[in-house]
């Protein structure tokens, strides 16, 4: 049925700008939404790489969610008022620090040390024979709220 669903929106692209492609990707919307969001949301290739797989593309349209929430505003600014440049920090801190900072903005995500790697640039390091990173950049731009530029 996914596939069925994601081979129709996809012949669909062919009318993109016509009346008939809105009324159709409603129609198909109505049918299967999964299979309609999982398209729009993943694409017809990564849908196919899942073999159009109902339980893949949950957990692959889970794990967007949870990617694109990580990447929101609120939780980089929290991470980066938690996390400071040039400073070692172990991993286990790391996660540990990560996991509050997850919980509290409601996710459900179980936070691992390498997720701080989506919001720094880093070097490796060893704190205590621990593994430790020390981070040398940010990889968002934050904009400072005192100046408008």
């Amino acid at each position: 049925m996914n596939r069925l669903i994601a081979d129709t929106l996809l012949d669909l692209e062919d009318y993109q700008g016509l009346d008939i492609y809105h009324e159709q990707r409603n129609s198909v919307a109505k049918i299967s939404y999964l299979a309609f969001q999982a398209y729009d949301c993943l694409g017809y290739d990564l849908m196919k790489t899942l073999k159009f797989r109902k339980a893949a593309i949950i957990k692959a349209l889970n794990k967007l969610d949870v990617d694109e929430l990580k990447d929101s505003f609120p939780i980089i600014s929290r991470v980066y008022t938690e996390f400071r440049l040039n400073i070692k920090y172990t991993w286990f801190d790391i996660k540990i620090a990560l996991n509050a900072i997850f919980t509290e903005f409601r996710t459900d995500y179980n936070a691992k040390a390498k997720d701080i790697e989506r919001y720094f640039e880093f070097k490796s390091t060893k704190k205590d024979d621990d593994r430790a990173y020390i981070f040398t950049s940010r990889k968002f731009f934050q904009v400072d709220q005192k100046r408008h530029v």
